[in-house]
């Protein structure tokens, strides 16, 4: 440790001499800080602290570390819901649907739609096929066609997609809730509840339970326009099958 002997200015005068270690002891206590005028033999004039390195390196062993980083980055604000639309969710999910119903169904083959079970059995197996299938969409590209096309998201409440566990409680959890796996009355019933739901509190139940958050975005007009005429176009081949949930 050098001999070197210091003064340093407070608003009552001139103080010192001390010693580097009582000096550095000073800088500790922040007694002296950077704007203090110290002086020594060897300094022209009186000068302040910080313009000295060995009064600064000094200041900066004394500050403590920064914090650590959180070793897992959370996200620091949730998303809000977009004003509840369920007509363009209805019509997403109308969409959504009768894309894969022209898909499935030439494999299926014709079906005898006075047959209640057997229109039942695969319209239920349809919706649940499709819950799978809306599942991976989600989770992979964070759309579906029908939510594409009409510019609805749906993530968690951090905004990030959905992964494919949370997507896939949401997608059966629609499929079963919100449509009744297109059973006869029961989809009605369903859709209404999901209807009065959405527009009552804002949120319909399966986005509830999986917390997930939707959100419209601007929609173009020519959007509209070619929903409504890929509906009428599948809606047709597809011998009227018109099946959705809000």
């Amino acid at each position: 440790m050098s001999s070197k002997l210091w003064y340093y200015a407070t608003a009552e005068g001139s103080q010192g001499p001390v010693d580097e270690e009582e000096l550095f002891r000073l800088v500790e206590q922040d007694v002296i800080r950077p704007e203090t005028l110290v002086w020594t033999e060897g300094l022209a004039a009186w000068t302040p602290a910080g313009q000295l390195a060995v009064i600064d390196q000094a200041r900066h062993h004394f500050e403590p570390p920064p914090p650590p980083p959180d070793p897992v980055q959370r996200p620091r604000s949730t998303l809000r819901p977009s004003a509840p639309d369920p007509v363009r969710r209805f019509a997403a999910r109308n969409l959504d649907f009768l894309v894969f119903q022209m898909l499935v169904l030439p494999l299926i083959g014709p079906l005898d739609t006075s047959n209640t079970g057997q229109l039942a059995w695969v319209l239920g197996s349809l919706y649940l096929s499709w819950a799978l299938i809306e599942s991976i969409l989600l989770s992979t590209l964070g759309y579906t066609p029908g939510k594409w096309l009409l510019r609805i998201e749906v993530t968690d409440p951090y905004g990030r997609r959905l992964d494919f566990v949370r997507a896939m409680r949401r997608s059966f959890d629609v499929a079963v809730r919100g449509v009744g796996l297109g059973l006869p009355f029961f989809h009605i019933f369903a859709q209404l509840f999901g209807l009065y739901q959405l527009t009552g509190k804002g949120i319909t139940p399966w986005d509830r339970a999986a917390s997930c958050v939707v959100t419209h975005r601007p929609l173009e007009l020519s959007r509209w326009l070619i929903f409504l005429m890929l509906v009428l176009l599948m809606y047709q081949q597809s011998g009227g099958w018109l099946e959705a949930t809000p």
